[in-house]
């Protein structure tokens, strides 16, 4: 009886230490998930955070640059966080679907957003102050008596200010990339703000906001990998995975890589060369080798 009880004790006590050690491991697994996850969020920041001051504060970017006279020499200085206005729009035309040469980012890809803020100031017309108008006033009470004089005012009108109303409805603009990975294929995204000044010329200037939004992903370091070894002639080898089936598609004479996840997900590629690449129809990890030639060829 007592050898059946010990050996009973034993498995119970067995299990115990199987259960003790499973939740510790599930804690330690969890615990380092959650790091490496604010790891990569932290990474994307600093990326983030580099490139506004990068857009914002370079003369070849979005940066705004004034010409000053110091001791007979003419500089040109740049003035961060205010945004030329011309420029922000040929950005949004010409980057519209993709980052622009001056602060592309092979490891990430963003899109940016500037919105001015709209002003609506309304006055009413109130009286600012009375206008007087005083003359001197002399009598002599008698013949051998000094002059008595004083002064005498009145008011004879009231000075107003005058009615505004002025309303500036706000304005946007867009340029980057347009999409993401989504789901499986997503690996991290950051959205972070900043204000700015948009520079109309040398009177007006309004104040914006500027938010980016960056995002690491399977889509995003596969259109990144091709990029690079196209625009920098470098040969790339990289180790990705993918949840989805990519290939690539050409719309009126642009390269994109598309990925099927819920729907047809497409990001443009900067590339402008033709590329080789073979649809990757079925999910798993693979070795990319991307060789920078007259025709860019993907080795899969």
């Amino acid at each position: 009886m007592k050898g059946k009880m010990s050996f009973l004790m034993k498995g119970i006590y067995l299990i115990l230490v199987i259960i003790t050690i499973a939740i510790v491991s599930f804690l330690i697994i969890n615990y380092h998930r959650e790091l490496t996850s604010e790891t990569e969020k932290l990474d994307l920041r600093t990326h983030a955070l580099r490139i506004i001051d990068i857009l914002s504060g370079s003369e070849r970017c979005l940066g705004f640059q004034d010409e000053a006279g110091i001791e007979g020499k003419t500089l040109k200085l740049s003035h961060n966080k205010i945004i030329d206005l011309d420029k922000l729009e040929n950005f949004s035309q010409t980057f519209s679907e993709y980052e622009p040469d001056c602060a592309r980012d092979f490891e990430y890809r963003y899109n940016i957003r500037v919105k001015t803020l709209p002003i609506d100031l309304e006055t009413k017309e109130w009286e600012i102050e009375e206008i007087i108008e005083c003359r001197e006033v002399c009598y002599q009470p008698k013949p051998d008596y000094p002059p008595i004089c004083y002064d005498v005012c009145e008011v004879v009108g009231v000075d107003k200010s005058k009615a505004i109303n002025v309303n500036i409805p706000s304005e946007s603009w867009t340029f980057g990339n347009g999409v993401f990975s989504q789901d499986k294929a997503l690996t991290g995204m950051v959205r972070i703000s900043t204000p700015v000044i948009v520079r109309y010329n040398k009177s007006e200037s309004m104040p914006a906001i500027l938010w980016i939004d960056i995002a690491d992903g399977e889509l995003e370091r596969f259109a990144n990998a091709i990029d690079k070894s196209c625009l920098t002639g470098e040969e790339v080898i990289s180790d990705l995975h993918f949840n989805y089936p990519v290939y690539k598609k050409v719309i009126d004479e642009k390269n994109y890589v598309c990925m099927e996840i819920r729907e047809t997900t497409c990001q443009r590629l900067a590339c402008k060369k033709e590329i080789e690449l073979k649809e990757i129809k079925t999910p798993g990890n693979y070795k990319i080798i991307i060789k920078p030639e007259e025709i860019i060829k993907v080795i899969i």
